[in-house]
């Protein structure tokens, strides 16, 4: 359910409200999302006319699982099907906020559309105009649903077909990407949003910017205090693409055994955490966890009497000691890192090396005595040795020395335990997947078909898990990495070190035990 909390319900929009009879939490979220000119009086005689025998409603407790037929839930307690020759659309309209299932005909072969009737949708279906949205109330409304939704980031984009361009809004959730249609976006919408957004940050005209090679920024005060939207945004093929990162800092961070890691990750990051010098990368693409992860090392010294100052931007988790946000300004994190000796820090946390002189500036702690946990974007442990040379250039072998660790993390969704079944090998279309599976003796994996417990997805909705190979920089392996020519020969050091303990070693041992789906292993073939 929506958190209402977040909608700032001053004395002057309640006054509003109640002048336009708004009397329950759904008349509230169509008045912010401006559509608040036709009343429920006006929606209820619009559902009535259509009558309710195109519809049966069912109770939501009741299983349809096991039926021939489809079946949708939807949340609201009245429903409206409207037919025309292509298309079946269902609307449904209430101040109630309930689950109800809608049984479909067996005989139903068109295509089915479901939809909310709206204030919005009302006026579509009546033909009548609508007055203009404001920007930023559209904005903030999708923000609000983000926030509800649990995403961590919002994407705007532009996408070009045969027949128009298009607007299309998408949330990231459980790190996947999942399209929104609260609002048909138009052109127009698209670039006062951004342009008003930007305006409230800068003195510059938004558009000049954003036309110029783009803007990152940040906001807040527009979802709730404690919320601090990150904005990326630029000039694309009509129109303008930007992405919103949603930013809470977290009261809640976790130590290292409550990770959900292997064994050996666990006990590897322990040791690490009883170093006092050198660097320690943790490494993967992003939303893996690295930041949780770096986290979890840190707590572990927490209690040591130690010195520790984290440089972040942007702040995800409120830490017990000194945090500096940057707010991306390479040069602040610079300064304050140059700082750091000065400081008498003892451990120091780095979210990102944005540059070359923030890295050489990394270096330098660590010959101090300093030890920094970074975090950076690689995809497998043996391609550091290229971040390294693209850090630190022909100097690139002189920092070997200082590493004590690296380690590489991927976030898997979890199968629903609830609704599997097993699939022979051979039947799985990826002939690499298959090829993989069967080198390694394996014919048959298990797979999640999809129960009410999961809600038929097949995966255990928030379930990720993270599974993470990594690289102990004893003095053996340092010798060896020195002494090569190339950081193509060191990838081949960094190979042999994680054999057998590799990534897909892992991931493979999940996937026999039905943990992780075998689509997983994708993310690892080369």
């Amino acid at each position: 359910m929506l958190d209402y909390s977040l909608l700032k319900i001053t004395p002057e929009l309640k006054i509003t409200l109640e002048e336009y009879g708004f009397t329950t939490d759904r008349d509230l979220l169509y008045y912010l999302e401006q559509y608040k000119y036709y009343t429920n009086k006006e929606l209820t005689e619009f559902v009535k006319s259509f009558g309710n025998d195109d519809v049966r409603c069912c109770d939501y407790e009741e299983d349809y699982s096991d039926r021939a037929y489809p079946t949708v839930e939807l949340r609201y307690d009245v429903v409206v099907k409207e037919s025309s020759e292509d298309v079946e659309v269902l609307y449904d309209c209430t101040s109630d906020i309930n689950k109800i299932s809608v049984e479909m005909d067996l005989n139903c072969l068109k295509p089915i559309t479901y939809k909310s009737l709206t204030p919005y949708s009302f006026c579509k279906i009546q033909g009548k105009s609508m007055k203009p949205l404001e920007p930023m109330d559209v904005f903030r409304r999708l923000m609000i649903e983000a926030v509800n939704r649990k995403a961590t980031d919002v994407h705007f984009d532009v996408a070009h077909y045969r027949d128009g361009v298009e607007y299309p809004v998408s949330f990231r959730i459980d790190n996947k990407l999942e399209r929104v249609s609260l609002f048909d976006i138009t052109k127009e919408l698209n670039k006062s949003m951004i342009g008003s957004l930007v305006e409230k940050k800068t003195s510059t005209n938004a558009i000049d910017l954003l036309d110029a090679g783009g803007v990152e920024t940040s906001a807040s005060g527009i979802v709730g205090d404690d919320i601090t939207l990150r904005i990326t945004a630029n000039s694309v093929s009509g129109g303008y693409h930007y992405v919103i990162r949603m930013q809470k800092p977290s009261t809640v961070s976790f130590r290292i055994n409550q990770l959900g890691f292997q064994k050996e990750v666990e006990d590897a990051l322990t040791n690490v955490s009883e170093l006092r010098s050198g660097i320690t990368f943790i490494t993967g693409a992003v939303r893996t966890g690295k930041n949780t992860t770096g986290f979890a090392l840190v707590n572990e010294m927490i209690d040591k009497e130690l010195k520790i100052v984290s440089y972040e931007s942007p702040i995800e988790v409120w830490m017990p000691f000194s945090q500096v946000d940057y707010q991306g300004n390479a040069d602040i994190l610079l300064n304050s890192v140059r700082l750091a000796k000065k400081q008498d820090v003892n451990i120091a946390y780095i979210n990102e090396l944005p540059n070359k002189d923030v890295a050489f500036a990394v270096q330098d702690l660590a010959n101090s005595s300093i030890h920094v946990i970074t975090t950076t974007h690689v995809d497998r442990v043996w391609h550091l040795p290229y971040k390294l040379r693209e850090y630190y250039g022909d100097d690139y072998k002189d920092v070997i020395s200082q590493i004590n660790a690296v380690f590489n993390q991927k976030m898997y969704v979890k199968m629903c335990p609830h609704c599997q079944e097993r699939i022979l090998v051979d039947s799985i279309e990826n002939v690499k997947i298959t090829e993989f599976l069967k080198n390694r003796g394996t014919e048959i994996v298990p797979v999640s078909t999809g129960c009410k417990f999961c809600n038929h997805t097949g995966i255990v909705v928030g379930g990720n898990r993270p599974y993470a190979e990594f690289v102990i920089f004893t003095n053996d392996i340092k010798r060896k990495l020195l002494r090569c020519e190339s950081p193509a020969a060191m990838e081949e050091v960094l190979r042999e070190a994680v054999k057998g303990k590799a990534l897909e070693d892992y991931v493979y041992d999940a996937v026999v035990r039905g943990e992780v789906s075998y689509t997983s292993l994708s993310l690892l073939m080369e």
